[in-house]
């Protein structure tokens, strides 16, 4: 039996879209044990604190999605700049992008320099939801890589939504702080 481009097109789309269907669960469940995880560390240390719990989820966030990205390094710094302005034009960032996340994880979980690192925080989830704003308007069709090269999902608005939640949460925490 013979497909017509047509058919491979249209079989083609729906696989795609079962894949996407696939890592948007992924995503959410990831996100489920981010927030699980966060509120588990709050409780153990005392009552709810909402400053905490920001930090918390930020620490684990940066290290999760960070450890995504460093599994396949090569195949994230490539394809980083596709949306990332900063990678676009300076290919150290996307290769360095990874051990960022990672040792904001860390700082963020030890709670070491909160102010510089919630200003940090705050420049790169800036930075990033521009970037991804300007691909959404453009309708570029480029891959997400909040979750490394691992899973596949296209550039969506969870992907701005991921940095504009980040900035939000890091810009709140300086209104705390200072």
């Amino acid at each position: 039996m013979e497909h017509t481009d047509h058919q491979s097109h249209e079989m083609l789309s729906v696989a795609t879209k079962l894949s996407n269907k696939k890592g948007y669960i992924i995503l959410f469940n990831i996100f489920l044990a981010i927030i699980v995880a966060s509120q588990i560390r709050v409780w153990y240390l005392g009552p709810f604190n909402s400053y905490l719990f920001m930090q918390t989820f930020m620490g684990f966030f940066f290290l999760v999605f960070g450890f995504f990205k460093a599994i396949n390094w090569k195949v994230f710094a490539g394809s980083f700049g596709d949306y990332d302005l900063v990678a676009r034009r300076l290919k150290a960032h996307a290769y360095a992008y990874p051990a960022i996340e990672l040792s904001l994880g860390a700082a963020f979980l030890l709670n070491y320099e909160p102010i510089l690192i919630n200003s940090i925080t705050l420049a790169i989830m800036t930075v990033g939801a521009i970037g991804v704003a300007k691909n959404l308007l453009a309708k570029n069709q480029v891959q997400c890589l909040c979750l490394g090269a691992i899973i596949k999902l296209p550039l969506s608005k969870i992907s701005l939504f991921e940095d504009v939640i980040m900035g939000v949460m890091a810009l709140a925490t300086l209104m705390r702080l200072i």
